[in-house]
């Protein structure tokens, strides 16, 4: 079952990033909100990561990366790249709102994933507590490198992707909130599987 989830996101990963980067070169031509160039580096980094993540579980460790892990940022980044292509951050204001949030929520999931197994692989001893505190200042950290390119990206490219004077806070809110939300189901989970 976990190879069909790795292979299905490998599939929509290389038909998204194919997409963006025809219409980035102009061999389709699709109009969008923002840029194709963010879009792709974004899908990009993302997938890079999941890959990553999925090396490591498998050759380091010897089993199959749930299902989850490669859910939540593949849904992230499809729930942004229709945003742009089909205008919804545009056309609905609580669109940008939306995406950030559920944005937030899969990287405080994942990263919290990360540090569990990692601290695992490398046996040291910590708390849920303690790994959810790292999650969501993850979450943050990324949130911040996230805003980082598209203000380079409107710099460099000139092509608003920045949005108004308001959009960083408002995307760094929206984030950190879904971070605590999803740090919050990590632990209501965990707790609900203990008592179980």
């Amino acid at each position: 079952m976990n190879k069909f989830w790795l292979y299905l996101v490998r599939i929509i990963f290389i038909t998204l990033i194919a997409f963006e980067a025809a219409n980035l070169f102009g061999l389709i031509k699709f109009e969008l909100d923002y840029s194709w160039f963010g879009l792709i580096i974004t899908a990009l980094v993302v997938w890079i990561g999941i890959e990553i993540i999925y090396y490591f579980h498998k050759y380091k460790l010897g089993r199959n990366l749930p299902a989850i892990v490669l859910i939540f940022p593949t849904l992230s980044i499809l729930i942004d790249a229709l945003g742009d292509i089909l205008r919804f951050y545009s056309r609905f204001e609580w669109y940008d709102q939306m995406a950030h949030f559920i944005g937030g929520i899969s990287t405080a999931l994942v990263l919290f994933y990360i540090i569990i197994v990692y601290a695992k692989y490398k046996k040291y001893n910590i708390g849920i507590g303690f790994a959810s505190v790292y999650a969501l200042f993850g979450t943050g950290f990324f949130a911040a490198i996230y805003e980082i390119e598209e203000y380079a990206e409107t710099i460099i490219l000139k092509n608003n992707r920045l949005g108004d004077r308001f959009d960083i806070p408002d995307d760094l809110l929206w984030t950190i909130l879904g971070g605590i939300i999803g740090v919050l189901i990590i632990m209501l989970f965990l707790n609900f599987r203990k008592k179980k």
